[in-house]
């Protein structure tokens, strides 16, 4: 049931005729005008289905049985008219039941940007189709520059999505209106289904964009605890420091939880880096200037390296004397403190007092990052971070996970 024909040489697309010019049309195949089918050449005529959507149909020749729009379904006819209004809606030129150079393919909705560009073709598959075919009919879309969206009454099975093929299903409510579905879209009010004229407008607009993994910006939780330990030198007390982390939780644009967990052990040299980092030292310099005014706070070696104000361990108030990550850990320094001054999950652990502690900061916010490869669907503009160079398997920035795992 295609929704293109020619009446005397002029293009008629059925969903986007005013019901007057739909009279028309039918006034003038009554009067004996001929009506063309461009997807076959065949001679049609025109119809309305039970839900009142306008098509056109191929009259009893050879060339209507062999046409691909022959027997279409109503559910995919008015999956068909949705794309191609929602298109128009968006400025696109429109074209369906379009085929390509030499017949290498046919689309039921050629979609043209109105500035130029890659047309974009729009298949609704109502039948099924294997997962290499559709790969096939993709490539022969890419081969002519053309991208290519498809939706599927009955998906095939995918472990994950593919940005080179964006993929899709489709279903058909109570009142017959074709609805998307998938489990690769991630999106804050996820449907289960949205209705395909909206879902394609997003994908036009943009508001839809693959990401291999989902992200969101987590404020910091915890606090920078102080704890005692004397100088290998002058024998005297300094207090040094680590950074007590607590779970951080977050929810992407997307609408996903991610929390993370610090982790319950690090090496020495872990501890002192994130010690002497230039935000954890910067809380600890206000800290001094402030409550912690006249405590014996260490200070930091600065390194060796290009950057002058990294630091490459603690250095005694009292002396000078440094305390590097080889002297900490021959002493378990930071994990005895630990053990002595951190809260934990087991409540029969009572932690004792440190001699000062002062909150990390709510900003600057820090990534979170899962690797789930996605169709990002957020209501603003919080996409998930930037697409990778390759996926999936990819794992980087802090470990996370969806809340509840």
């Amino acid at each position: 049931m295609p929704l293109r024909a020619l009446l005397a040489d002029r293009e008629l697309i059925a969903p986007f005729l005013t019901e007057e010019d739909w009279g028309m049309v039918a006034d003038a195949r009554r009067a004996g005008a001929p009506l063309t089918l461009p997807c076959c050449g065949a001679a049609g005529g025109v119809r309305r289905s039970r839900r009142g959507r306008r098509f056109f149909y191929h009259r009893a020749t050879r060339e209507g049985a062999r046409c691909a729009w022959a027997a279409e379904t109503p559910g995919h006819l008015g999956a068909k008219a949705a794309i191609a209004l929602a298109c128009r809606r968006a400025g696109y030129a429109v074209a369906t039941e379009a085929r390509g150079p030499g017949g290498r393919w046919v689309a039921d909705v050629l979609a043209t940007p109105p500035a130029g560009g890659r047309p974009l073709a729009f298949e609704v598959q109502w039948s099924d189709q294997a997962l290499d075919a559709t790969r096939a009919r993709q490539a022969a879309y890419a081969a002519d520059g053309v991208r290519g969206c498809w939706f599927f009454r009955r998906p095939p099975a995918q472990e994950y999505p593919d940005p080179a093929l964006p993929l899709f299903g489709l279903t058909v409510d109570a009142d017959d209106r074709p609805r998307v579905t998938s489990p690769f879209v991630l999106a804050p009010t996820a449907g289960p289904a949205w209705p395909l004229e909206v879902f394609v407008a997003a994908l036009l607009a943009r508001r839809i964009r693959f990401r291999a993994d989902v992200t969101a910006r987590a404020r910091p939780a915890g606090q920078v605890v102080f704890f005692p330990h004397p100088c290998r030198r002058c024998g005297r007390a300094a207090l040094l420091w680590y950074v007590e982390g607590w779970t951080v939780y977050a929810r992407s644009g997307c609408g996903v939880a991610l929390k993370r967990r610090p982790p319950r052990r690090r090496p020495a040299a872990a501890e002192l880096a994130e010690a002497l980092a230039p935000a954890t030292r910067a809380v600890v310099a206000a800290f001094v200037a402030g409550a912690g005014r006249g405590l014996p706070v260490a200070g930091g070696i600065a390194g060796g390296g290009a950057e002058r104000r990294a630091a490459s361990g603690f250095a005694c108030p009292h002396c000078d004397a440094p305390f590097g990550a080889a002297w900490l850990a021959r002493g378990d320094a930071f994990g005895r403190a630990r053990r002595r001054y951190s809260r934990r999950d087991d409540p029969a652990h009572r932690a004792e007092a440190p001699p000062a502690a002062c909150p990390l900061p709510p900003e600057p916010r820090f990534p979170l990052r899962a690797a789930r490869p996605h169709w990002c669907y957020p209501a603003g503009d919080d996409w998930c971070g930037a697409p990778p160079a390759a996926m999936p398997g990819r794992s980087t920035g802090p470990r996370a996970g969806a809340a509840g795992d």
